[in-house]
């Protein structure tokens, strides 16, 4: 018996997953959820429009794929339903994340049985201003067994933070030194504009300086130091805390530009990658001039 009460049908996702979940048609996916399923919420400066505009890059930097409802005039980004095959992430028992009450035994249901959920976020209008962005995690645990109860489970918070902006605010520039042979620096400065402490974290290879003719970025660089596809890289090494409101610089490493690009006029731009599956980002640095 399905102990789950108060479900939603919800139909016609406009995108294609490739997860592990049920089959269904190449135009959509159809998943489950509670009317009542526990949402962690947090208010955004930014406008609905503008936090909408950047969920599906969330998703997709997360490793999870998914769409928007087409059925309703909510905005509304979800997962299709997702069977948790083993652990859901290394560092943890899936306990960690899933919160499916007790087996018989004692143990957490969500070590023992077999587990499926969806993430669901939902973006609205703030009462005052900005948006209001919802993130909700449910699902669904059943012993291994035939005829087994189907038990409900909810998110920790774990999952649901992941998908929370860390309101950390990028800007970058290049400044000119006395150091030969690299003559300039190029500075990437994280702020944290949220109200808590947030964490970044970075690989070796997440930052890079590419110099543009100008400031579109539509074309190729004309000069790149960003190494390799195939160069060896710690992906997540480093963590930067930031406290409410506190800002910190990250310096490209020593010699950027030891070998220096034709002289001329250019637009800069850092390149920021937050893990090894985000987009890498063009930060504008200002205008260079190498002599």
């Amino acid at each position: 018996m399905d102990k789950r009460a108060g479900l939603v049908i919800v139909v016609l996702v406009s995108a294609c997953a490739t997860v592990s979940s049920p089959k269904k048609p190449d135009d959509g996916f159809v998943v489950r959820v509670r009317r009542d399923a526990a949402a962690v919420s947090r208010h955004l400066p930014t406008s609905v429009d503008e936090t909408w505009a950047e969920v599906p890059g969330a998703f997709r930097a997360l490793g999870y794929q998914g769409g928007a409802v087409t059925d309703t005039a909510e905005r509304v980004f979800l997962t299709p339903s997702l069977l948790i095959r083993g652990r859901l992430y290394p560092d943890a028992a899936n306990s960690a994340y899933m919160d499916c009450g007790r087996a018989p035994a004692g143990g957490a249901a969500a070590d023992e049985y077999e587990v499926s959920f969806v993430v669901l976020v939902r973006v609205l209008p703030a009462p005052t201003n900005g948006t209001t962005l919802q993130v909700a995690v449910d699902g669904a645990a059943r012993r291994r067994a035939e005829n087994a109860d189907v038990v409900s489970c909810t998110g920790t918070g774990r999952i649901e933070k992941m998908f929370i902006p860390r309101q950390v605010r990028l800007s970058a520039r290049v400044v000119q030194t006395d150091t030969a042979p690299e003559r300039f620096q190029a500075i990437l400065t994280l702020r944290n504009t949220g109200m808590d402490s947030t964490r970044v974290t970075f690989g070796a290879c997440s930052f890079g300086l590419r110099l543009y003719r100008d400031s579109s970025f539509d074309r190729p660089p004309l000069w790149d130091n960003r190494p390799g596809t195939n160069a060896e890289c710690i992906l997540v090494g480093y963590v930067v805390t930031l406290g409410p409101n506190q800002q910190r610089d990250r310096v490209l490493s020593s010699g950027v530009l030891a070998i220096a690009p034709a002289p001329g006029r250019y637009v800069a731009a850092i390149t920021w990658r937050p893990s090894d599956k985000a987009p890498i980002q063009n930060v504008a640095a200002g205008r260079v001039v190498i002599p």
